[in-house]
């Protein structure tokens, strides 16, 4: 995760996974901490529905940080148009 993709005035990352849109609530510091640290650390677990691959969702999803343990919840907040993957 990058600095672009905090929001300060939501309190939390906007991600994208696949083709799902994420959000993943976090104050400010606590950001800046994750930003700071190596990908390698950060572990993005939950369960994925996959009916076609126009459907895939990620489900019950959290991002866990392997060296504290702390595991921060992720909001899946749409999917991603078509024409918005082909940019």
């Amino acid at each position: 995760m990058n600095k672009s993709q905090y929001n300060a005035d939501k309190g939390g990352f906007e991600i994208e996974f696949m083709i799902n849109k994420l959000f993943i609530p976090m104050d400010r510091e606590k950001a800046k901490e994750i930003v700071n640290k190596s990908p390698d650390i950060l572990k993005l677990t939950g369960k994925i529905r996959y009916y076609k691959p126009e459907t895939l969702v990620l489900d019950q999803a959290e991002l866990v940080d392997i060296t504290g343990g702390e595991k921060y919840p992720v909001i899946n907040t749409g999917i991603i148009e078509k024409k918005e993957i082909q940019k």
